[in-house]
């Protein structure tokens, strides 16, 4: 979600700032407004191909500071813990490094496309001739009411389990 955010706001701020610039006094800060009106409307293809990017890049950057590979190894070394083939210490880092830059490529990909689906099904929409929708959720909506059911079925599972225990009291 942190990504999204990000990119969100760091998307629509050339919007914005173009909307404050079509009430200058200036002519050339008008026409610069309204080109950036334009250009950065939430439908366009240049808003979508920076959210999409934005957000990549906005993923890797949140992984870099909440995943600590160096932290984790020495982790892993203090419990007596290894990787089978990986000799503990720095070269678990490296590997952690390895396999969390892998991992990170594949989930940011995920989550932009997560992102801008909703921006394609009104593009969709729109060419196909059925007619403009509104963007009712977005792609961060998605996710949260994604979360949302995901914790729901997750606490009644345990509520169950905890009832199916009580049983053998």
């Amino acid at each position: 979600m942190i990504p999204i955010i990000f990119a969100v706001a760091l998307v629509s701020f050339p919007g914005i700032l173009g909307q404050f610039f079509l009430n200058a006094n200036s002519a050339w800060l008008q026409s610069m407004g309204g080109s950036m009106t334009v250009l950065f409307q939430p439908n366009t293809i240049l808003y979508t191909i920076l959210y999409f990017l934005l957000v990549i890049a906005f993923t890797f950057f949140y992984v870099s500071i909440t995943f600590k590979p160096d932290q984790i190894a020495e982790n892993i070394q203090k419990k007596g813990g290894y990787i089978p083939g990986i000799r503990p210490g720095q070269q678990t880092s490296e590997y952690l490094k390895e396999v969390s830059g892998r991992l990170t490529f594949f989930g940011a990909l995920f989550l932009a496309t997560i992102a801008i689906i909703p921006i394609l099904m009104q593009f969709a929409f729109r060419q196909s001739g059925i007619g403009n929708i509104a963007l009712l959720i977005s792609g961060a909506g998605i996710i949260i009411i994604v979360g949302v059911i995901l914790e729901i079925i997750r606490q009644v599972n345990a509520q169950l389990v905890m009832h199916d225990y009580k049983k053998f009291y």
